[in-house]
Formats: C-alpha cells, structure tokens, sequence
C-alpha cells in the first residue's frame, strides 16, 4: 500500500514521462490515418478515370505518346499504391503517412513538368505540406514544406530558361517569371500559415490528451487504495470478530 501511495503522488510531479505511457497521440493520428486515405480512395476512382480522360484529348492536341503513357502509367501506380496504404493497416503509421506524402509529391511534380501553372502541381504539393502539418512533428513539417518549396523553384528556373519547354496549349503562363513568383508566394504565405495552425492545434491536443491521460491513472490509483484501505478494515473485523469467537 506504501508503494502506491508512493506511485501516486509520483504522477503528479513533473519529470512523470509521456513516452513510458501508452502515446494517445499516435492512435488519434492513426485513426485519422484511416479516414483521411479511406477519402481519398473515394474520390481516387473518378479522379483516375477524369486524368486519363485528359491525357487523351492532351496527345489529341499534340502531346507525345511517350509522355501521355507515362502519366497514364504513374497514374495507374499511384492508384494501387493509394489502394495498398489504405487497406493494409498492418504498415506502420510513419510509412503509410510517408508513402502518401511521397504520392502527392510525385504526381504534383508530374504536373508541374507536363503542365506548368496551368497545371494542379502547385495545389498537390500544397496538400503534401498541409498533410505533413498533421501526422508529422514542426520538425519533419519544415522539411516537408522546404522540399515543396524545393521542387516549385526548381521546376520553375527549368521552364523560365527554356531548359523545359511545354506546348503552349498545355500551359499558361509557366515562362512568366511574375507569375511564378506570386504563384510561390501564395503557396509559401498557405503553407506557413497552415503549417503553425495545425501544429498548434496538435500540439494542444498532445497536452490534452496527457493530462487526460494523469488524471485517469490518478483515479485509478485513487480506486486502488480505496479498495487497499476497504480490504484492510474489513480484515480487521474478521480478525476481532475470531477473537471474541475464540475469547468466549
């Protein structure tokens, strides 16, 4: 009974540890995990067949063979690769999260090479970064977001020199230095801002979540002395009770 009172009064002090307790943290991002790819599939399906759709009036006016099978393909991969992380939940969160990421990644950088601003590239990565901000600590988020905003400048330097040349009727815009400023500026301003929102809120929700967490055992630990204390008296009676037994 002295160890746990001991026990007790322990949790309240402050070098109690949250790694040697069960992380609440990380099965609240897992189950959001779930929904956020189950989602996703969703609309995967459509997604796939509206792109493919768009990859053939792309070759109709112009575009190579090469490269419209080329997308056609990653765009098949990525589907089945979406379809692999959402439903094998024996992956780790890290890789599932990581391989998404990777994805959005992937097909944005696909876009902006075929398609320049007139593309979703720079919205995709954007979804990477805001994604990042949730299931990954400031940390990794910054890495994520120093990467996205890697992938827009040097994108945008192949298309403004004329290293990379897209067809006029596939872009807009994308050697306008201007307009891949503003366009970078945007998405580094929402990025920035997404970024410090959501690691807040996680953050927040961490600390709730521990103390939650401090109370439940202080209760429990409560209960468990009540029930030491309970036990002890009434062993107590039986003892006086086969004393007066014995006495008589």
């Amino acid at each position: 009974m002295a160890s746990k009172t001991k026990k007790f009064w322990k949790t309240f002090s402050s070098t109690s540890n949250i790694s040697t307790q069960p992380n609440l943290l990380h099965t609240w991002r897992q189950t959001a995990l779930d929904w956020v790819l189950r989602g996703v599939f969703i609309f995967a399906s459509p997604v796939l067949i509206l792109g493919l759709i768009n990859l053939r009036q792309d070759y109709l006016q112009g575009n190579s063979l090469i490269q419209t099978a080329g997308l056609g393909a990653l765009y098949l991969v990525v589907f089945l690769y979406t379809a692999a992380i959402t439903f094998l939940t024996r992956f780790e969160l890290r890789f599932r999260v990581g391989s998404f990421i990777f994805i959005l990644f992937s097909v944005g950088l696909a876009n902006l090479v075929t398609g320049g601003l007139s593309s979703d590239g720079l919205l995709i990565i954007f979804a990477a970064i805001a994604f990042a901000s949730v299931f990954y600590d400031f940390r990794g988020t910054i890495i994520i977001l120093a990467l996205g905003m890697a992938i827009g400048v040097i994108v945008a330097w192949l298309l403004v020199s004329g290293t990379l040349v897209i067809m006029p009727e596939l872009q807009a815009n994308s050697a306008n230095l201007a307009s891949w400023v503003v366009r970078g500026l945007v998405l580094a301003l929402l990025s920035t801002a997404l970024v410090l929102a959501t690691t807040y809120l996680v953050r927040s929700l961490e600390r709730s979540l521990f103390s939650l967490q401090k109370q439940t055992e202080n209760l429990v630990f409560l209960n468990e002395i009540a029930l030491d204390i309970s036990t002890h008296k009434k062993m107590n009676e039986l003892l006086q009770t086969i004393a007066m037994h014995a006495a008589k």
